[in-house]
C-alpha cells in the first residue's frame, strides 16, 4: 500500500474495511484491494 496514490474517498474507504474488518469488497476500482480483502468480481 506504500506509494499507492488514493483519492480521499478511496483513503477513507481503506480506513472502513481496516476498522470494521471487512473481508470481501465489491469495488468499483482495484484500490480497495490493497486491504488484502477480497475484490469481487474477480476479473
Amino acid at each position: 500500500m506504500r506509494g499507492a496514490r488514493l483519492t480521499y474517498a478511496d483513503a477513507s474507504s481503506l480506513a472502513f474495511i481496516e476498522r470494521l474488518d471487512i473481508d470481501t469488497v465489491w469495488p468499483t476500482d482495484h484500490h480497495l484491494g490493497l486491504t488484502g480483502a477480497e475484490v469481487l468480481p474477480r476479473g
